[in-house]
C-alpha cells in the first residue's frame, strides 16, 4: 500500500517566520514538516507523510485578490492526497484563509482537505457547510489535541470510512441531517435522562415527536367579511421541487408564497 501524501498549510507565525511584522510574506514552501506538523506527523503515523509545507503571511493570503491561487499552486505540485490546513484556532484571518483553500483544493484538486478551527472563528461560519473543520480550543495551548483531531479526521474521509456524529469525532456540525435508528424509542430515551441533567454535563437532549391527532376544523371567525390569515413555519414547507432552492440547514434567505389558491 503506498504512502498517503499530504501537503500541510500553515501562516507566517507557525511556519516560523515571525508575528504581525512578517504578515505580509508571500506564498512559500518547505519540505517537509515544519513547526506544528511534526507533532500533525506524528499523529497521522506511518499510513500518511507531510512531504511538503506551504505557508503564506496572514495580511497577503487575505488582502491579494490571486494569493489563494498562487497557495493553491504550490500545493498541487506535491500531488498531494490530503491537504490539512492550521489550525487556526480563534484567529480570524488565518481561519478564512484555511477555509478558502480547503475549499480550493477540494473542488480543484479534487482531495482531501480539513482544517481546524476555534467554534468563534469567523472561518468557522463561513465554511462549515463546505468543508471539515476540527474543533479546537480558542489558543495555540491546545496544538496537540487539535492535530490529533484534524489527522483522525483526514484519515476517516480519505479512506471513505463513515463519520460519527460531530461530538463523537471532534468535528463543527456542518449542517448535514444524517438519519439513523435509535437503540430505544422516543420514551425510554428522555425518561432514561430525566434527573440527570445537573449532573451530567453534555447530556444529550433527545425529544420524543408529538403524536398529532386529527381535530375538527374551527368555526370560522365571525365577522361580515372575510379574514386574512399568513402562517409562518420553520420546517421548510415550500412548493413542489423548491423551486428557489431553499436550504435545509443554515437557511441564507426567508421566502414567501401565496396559499389563497391551493386547495390542498
Amino acid at each position: 500500500m503506498s504512502t498517503i501524501r499530504v501537503v500541510h498549510y500553515l501562516n507566517q507565525f507557525f511556519v516560523g517566520l515571525g508575528a504581525e511584522a512578517h504578515a505580509g510574506t508571500g506564498p512559500g514552501k518547505k519540505a517537509g514538516a515544519v513547526g506544528p506538523g511534526i507533532a500533525l506527523q506524528q499523529a497521522l503515523g506511518e499510513r500518511a507523510q507531510v512531504v511538503a509545507t506551504v505557508y503564506c503571511g496572514d495580511n497577503y493570503a487575505n488582502e491579494r485578490a490571486n494569493a489563494i491561487d498562487a497557495i493553491l499552486e504550490l500545493v498541487s505540485e506535491e500531488r498531494p492526497d490530503i491537504l490539512i490546513a492550521g489550525p487556526a484556532f480563534a484567529s480570524g484571518r488565518y481561519g478564512l484563509v484555511c477555509g478558502a483553500l480547503c475549499v480550493r483544493a477540494q473542488d480543484a484538486l479534487g482531495i482531501v482537505a480539513v482544517t481546524g478551527m476555534h467554534p468563534d472563528n469567523p472561518g468557522t461560519d463561513l465554511y462549515r457547510s463546505k468543508v471539515h473543520i476540527a474543533r479546537t480550543r480558542e489558543s495555540a495551548a491546545g496544538m496537540g489535541e487539535a492535530v490529533k483531531a484534524m489527522a483522525r479526521l483526514a484519515l476517516k474521509l480519505y479512506e471513505r470510512e463513515p463519520l460519527g456524529t460531530p461530538q463523537e469525532e471532534g468535528y463543527i456540525s456542518t449542517g448535514r441531517r444524517v438519519h439513523f435508528v435509535a437503540e430505544q424509542t422516543g420514551g425510554p430515551a428522555c425518561g432514561g435522562h430525566a434527573g440527570q441533567e445537573g449532573q451530567r454535563p453534555g447530556v444529550r437532549h433527545r425529544v420524543a415527536r408529538a403524536q398529532l391527532q386529527p381535530g375538527a376544523a374551527g368555526a370560522a371567525a365571525a365577522g361580515p367579511s372575510p379574514r386574512q390569515v399568513s402562517t409562518g413555519n420553520h420546517r421548510g414547507v415550500v412548493p413542489r421541487g423548491n423551486p428557489d432552492r431553499l436550504e435545509s440547514a443554515y437557511a441564507s434567505k426567508w421566502l414567501k408564497y401565496p396559499i389563497g389558491d391551493l386547495t390542498t
